[in-house]
């Protein structure tokens, strides 16, 4: 069958077949956990079976938009790759693709845990976005909580005390997201591999990128939102 998903200025359009879309389609509708369910099949569809199309019909290939899910957020980035960084005014150089939209009621949180740990602003911005779409009551199915999908244990070592608590959640994130990139020597593959599951997965695969599809996955999506680093 066709599938359509319209958001914003896009659409999305895909044919599922039960060859590449109906394992996905029986997950999503059978897991207790809504709000990671229904983003794994809409980046299962738009990663497997798409092409994002401008509401005029024309097709394009956005990696970015493709690569940090749900379309409603995310606006596709078509600049070219020999553009010029804003930021640094270098030729040839691509620039980053970060367009996701921030609540207005945790835009203040990333702000001071940003200066208060030496983070990237935007950094923390994609991880909760990719995590938990901002939602500060999301719980995986692994119990991962909150905005930034803190496991239980690891918010507790972070000094987290509610991980449900937008403030000590977005901050214990930052602090974690700290200690990693120190920890990795500010390598910023190695340390999203280890957000996403743990330092020892890393340090197992010999300080690399480990071979999980959930770990090169999020390292992908980093990447293809900041193409030349944070």
């Amino acid at each position: 069958m066709v599938v359509k998903v319209s958001a914003g200025d896009y659409r999305f359009v895909g044919k599922l077949s039960p060859d590449n879309g109906a394992k996905s389609l029986q997950q999503a509708v059978s897991t207790k956990d809504n709000l990671k369910s229904v983003a794994s099949f809409q980046k299962h569809l738009e990663k497997e079976l798409g092409m994002v199309y401008n509401s005029n019909g024309s097709s394009e290939m956005s990696p970015a938009s493709v690569a940090a899910g749900p379309l409603k957020d995310v606006m596709a980035d078509t600049s070219s790759t020999g553009s010029t960084d804003s930021s640094s005014g270098t030729s040839g150089t691509k620039s980053d693709k970060f367009n996701i939209n921030v609540p207005s009621s945790l835009k203040g949180i990333f702000e001071k845990a940003s200066e208060k740990y030496g983070v990237s602003e935007k950094l923390l911005e994609a991880i909760a976005y990719h995590e938990s779409r901002f939602d500060t009551n999301a719980t995986s199915s692994s119990g991962a909580q909150g905005v930034m999908q803190l496991m239980p244990s690891t918010a507790k070592g972070l000094g987290v005390t509610n991980g449900y608590d937008a403030t000590q959640n977005i901050m214990g994130g930052a602090k974690l997201v700290s200690s990693l990139m120190k920890e990795f020597n500010g390598n910023l593959d190695l340390a999203m591999a280890a957000y996403s599951n743990g330092s020892g997965a890393v340090r197992h695969a010999g300080n690399r990128v480990p071979d999980i599809r959930q770990a090169k996955d999020f390292v992908a999506y980093i990447d293809s939102i900041f193409p030349n680093g944070v």
